[in-house]
């Protein structure tokens, strides 16, 4: 037990704290044969010398092991969000030439609880690189486009920036979607891999949580996937002639 704590404090010092140890450690064991040698002089110079760099090695021990405890302590008294993004679904509105994006995230608060809020999305390909702020459904309920025959209901106080707004607790995460408006028609950007899209928001100190969400052809999926709170209405089926 003792020599594994003391390994530990080896490990802790590091290379400059080991270092000074074992200088000292020579220059006392120098003191003592200078002293039996009868040069008291120079062997009062060597201890003090030792105990100097004794001094250095055991603060450069302490000053390793309080900046881990200071940094450990700064992510639990202020929020620590981690925002992961599940999937995406995109809509395109020939009439008003705007591509919908609905990403599906979750945010997890490994930190003091915080609100989020201030939702944007970076968007970046070889044609345009620009951010905008979410948008809200336009109405309480309103349904996707169909995918694999099912038509995702989104529900305004269900989406992501209004979840957020109530704080997460430490240890805590919400789930939702979130929608941004891209001018023009996205979708082979996005499919093809040409595009990539930061999405984040703020916690309670300003400090900004986002994640890259890199895109590709894996992303167009044939059928929706929901959270369990979520709800989808079946496509009508055209009856079947006799």
């Amino acid at each position: 037990m003792h020599a594994r704590r003391f390994i530990q404090f080896l490990i802790s010092a590091g290379s400059a704290g080991v270092t000074s140890m074992v200088v000292a450690l020579v220059l006392f064991v120098i003191s003592i044969v200078e002293h039996v040698r009868g040069a008291n002089l120079t062997s009062y110079v060597l201890v003090c010398v030792a105990a100097l760099m004794f001094s250095v090695g055991a603060y450069s021990a302490w000053a390793k092991e309080h900046e881990q405890y200071e940094s450990e302590k700064e992510k639990h008294d202020n929020p620590n969000l981690e925002l992961n993004v599940v999937s995406i679904l995109t809509r395109y509105e020939p009439a008003l030439n705007v591509t919908t994006l609905c990403f599906a995230g979750v945010v997890v608060n490994r930190g003091s609880p915080s609100i989020a809020f201030g939702w944007k999305v970076r968007y970046q390909s070889q044609s345009i690189d620009m951010t905008i702020a979410f948008v809200s459904p336009p109405d309480d309920e309103q349904k996707w486009v169909p995918v694999g025959g099912r038509q995702l209901i989104l529900r305004r106080d269900a989406m992501l920036p209004a979840k957020t707004l109530i704080p997460i607790e430490r240890g805590h995460s919400r789930h939702g979607r979130v929608l941004f408006e891209i001018p023009g028609n996205r979708e082979d950007e996005i499919y093809s891999g040409a595009a990539q899209m930061w999405i984040g928001c703020t916690d309670t100190t300003g400090r900004v949580c986002q994640t890259l969400f890199q895109t590709g052809p894996a992303h167009r999926v044939p059928t929706l996937h929901l959270f369990p709170d979520e709800s989808a209405s079946m496509m009508p089926t055209s009856p079947t002639q006799p």
